[in-house]
């Protein structure tokens, strides 16, 4: 039996966050679901990252290299962290992954970050070339 990669793992892990129901909010003493947004990101390498799809989104915009910044039309209580996983259609050869950065210093502090890499020959690289999944909690 082959061993699982490490990348998949992370994959799915993050995956399986992604689909959670939501924080609830216990105001007035009643359980009522909070509104949530996600994307799914195209990095569109040579341009300007667009929504494929998105809920509660306002905006995406690049960065650096492979360095995102996400803003949601909902708002949030605190600094936005982000459940990201990479869509398996990205192009370009080798593995790529998608992070959740909290402390970068490029994106407003009402903003989620997202890092994208490309696992070639052993080293990761940051690209512009894979689209990713986000969901901004806070």
């Amino acid at each position: 039996m082959s061993r699982p990669n490490l990348a998949m793992i992370i994959v799915l892990l993050a995956s399986t966050a992604l689909f959670t129901l939501g924080t609830v909010n216990f105001a007035n003493g009643a359980a009522t679901p909070e509104p949530r947004a996600y994307a799914l990101v195209d990095p569109n390498a040579g341009g300007t990252p667009t929504f494929v799809e998105q809920d509660n989104m306002a905006g995406v915009r690049r960065v650096a290299p492979g360095t995102y910044c996400l803003h949601a039309n909902i708002r949030l209580q605190k600094k936005p962290i982000a459940f990201t996983t990479t869509d398996l259609t990205s192009a370009g050869g080798g593995q790529g992954l998608a992070f959740s950065e909290s402390g970068s210093p490029l994106c407003a502090a009402d903003e989620a970050t997202v890092v994208t890499y490309r696992l070639l020959r052993g080293l990761l690289r940051p690209s512009n070339t894979i689209r990713f999944i986000v969901d901004p909690v806070a």
